[in-house]
């Protein structure tokens, strides 16, 4: 089934805190849901624990991409409740991070593949995911050290969802291609400076079928159908 996001994502920031909310999270009804939350930080040396709806735990997507201590990582969640609920990042009691945090559905997906991360200096952010398939949905999250910055994938399918200001100057980027397969390379423009990105790609669902009372009967009268022939030898053979 065909993978599709449930919303638009759900921004909190944090500064010099402990703890950042995205606040009433939508999860809908839909069938093969995946969660994904991202986050980029700066001040704290670890990475944050993720969780929805106070006890659903995400796990983190691959490692963290981190570059002179800016950070950005992924998490997700296969099949959260159908709830609308805050998801909260806590960095510990004593961390005092600076940073933006994004969360969103997804329906029609499964566990995510190809964690990849990368950092720069200079030049252009990009990372690249391998091995995507028809019907996968590539997924970044950039942490950009000031300037502005946009998502420019050459083949014109990269959609952004998240280009915001982290506390202190900083940006975090957030987008998602959903037409590329192959090696996805995910690319920003952005002022020449420090950059950490990372991304995955969620895989598609298996598509769910509704039974009904007609079509059980058919099965199970093809199931049981059976002719009984004399074959020529005299016994008795059954054929389905």
């Amino acid at each position: 089934m065909a993978i599709a996001i449930d919303g638009t994502p759900i921004q909190g920031t944090v500064s010099f805190g402990a703890t950042a909310t995205a606040t009433n999270v939508v999860v809908g009804s839909g069938s093969n849901r995946v969660l994904v939350a991202g986050a980029s930080w700066l001040n704290s040396t670890v990475a944050p624990t993720v969780t929805f709806n106070g006890s659903e735990g995400l796990t983190i997507g691959g490692a963290v991409a981190n570059i002179g201590g800016f950070r950005s990582a992924l998490w997700y969640r296969v099949g959260p409740s159908n709830a609308t609920a805050n998801v909260v990042f806590s960095w510990g009691g004593s961390e005092e991070a600076i940073g933006r945090v994004w969360a969103v559905n997804w329906t029609g997906a499964s566990t995510p593949h190809g964690y990849a991360t990368n950092t720069g200096s200079s030049g252009l952010p990009s990372v690249s995911v391998a091995s995507v398939v028809s019907g996968e949905v590539t997924i970044d999250n950039l942490c950009h050290v000031a300037g502005n910055i946009a998502a420019s994938q050459a083949s014109g399918t990269q959609v952004e969802l998240v280009n915001a200001g982290i506390p202190s100057s900083n940006r975090i980027g957030v987008s998602y291609d959903a037409g590329s397969t192959g090696t996805v390379a995910m690319n920003w423009t952005s002022d020449n400076d420090d950059w950490s990105i990372v991304a995955f790609a969620l895989t598609e669902g298996a598509a769910s079928e509704t039974i009904t009372i007609d079509k059980w009967l058919s099965r199970e009268q093809a199931q049981r159908k059976r002719i009984v022939q004399v074959v020529p030898s005299g016994t008795i053979g059954i054929r389905g």
